[in-house]
């Protein structure tokens, strides 16, 4: 599923999401996408839920032209 942030689009992967269940939320690494985890969810036992997401610039997440998306401050 895609969804709207300001003007691009997130990719949540919820093939194995029940809102009933308890979730378990994956998060790729850099260079990585939500498609990474696929073999780790299908051992997932079945009392529990997963979303996996694209983040920014990764995967069917789209990648804006605005720089801002992909700088850290450490300030």
């Amino acid at each position: 599923m895609k969804i709207p942030f300001e003007n691009f689009q997130f990719f949540i992967d919820t093939t194995n999401f029940n809102p009933v269940k308890p979730t378990v939320l994956f998060i790729h690494g850099f260079t990585g996408a939500s498609s990474d985890w696929s073999e780790i969810i299908s051992q997932i036992d079945s009392n529990f839920s997963t979303i996996a997401v694209d983040l920014i610039g990764h995967g069917k997440t789209d990648s804006p032209d605005n720089i801002s998306f992909y700088e850290i401050d450490f300030n």
